[in-house]
């Protein structure tokens, strides 16, 4: 879920960037982590900007899944907080039905909106409390650490 969030995302940021979408959406690895010849120090800052852009538009569903497989490891040890978060989707959708079933929605919105807020609340305290949301945090600031340092240092055009 938060994967397909972030790379839709990231697929209007490139298309807003470069002014098409992507036609491959994800490069196989091989491609991703390329040869050695192809990483190499930058000379100037801008020259590194140039390269984490371009790498970011090339690579950005090979990004995601760098974040996901770091979200997957850092909650593999924790199997309660990882099954609360799976929970949490259908809770949510389950009480938005019960809402628009009972004729809440039609009647009283402000209720829907209410009773919406509320269950959104009480899950995010529930995820705080399993340390999810920390895992999430550490798992994004790992992936972009590894999405600038990969994107500065690999050579634009092979």
């Amino acid at each position: 879920m938060i994967s397909i969030i972030l790379g839709d995302h990231l697929d209007r940021r490139s298309r807003s960037i470069s002014g098409s979408p992507n036609k491959d959406k994800t490069h196989p690895f091989s491609v991703f982590r390329g040869r050695t010849e192809l990483y190499s120090f930058p000379e100037s800052q801008s020259e590194a900007a140039a390269r984490v852009q371009e790498n970011v538009r090339q690579f950005n569903g090979n990004y995601i899944f760098v974040f996901v497989i770091f979200f997957l490891l850092s909650l593999y040890k924790q199997p309660i907080p990882f099954l609360t978060l799976l929970a949490s989707f259908p809770v949510t959708d389950y009480l938005d039905k019960l809402i628009i079933k009972t004729g809440l929605d039609q009647a009283y919105p402000f209720v829907r909106r209410l009773l919406f807020f509320i269950s959104k609340l009480g899950i995010a305290a529930l995820l705080m409390r399993t340390e999810v949301v920390i895992a999430f945090f550490f798992s994004l600031l790992a992936a972009y650490f590894a999405m600038m340092l990969h994107g500065a240092l690999r050579i634009l055009h092979e």
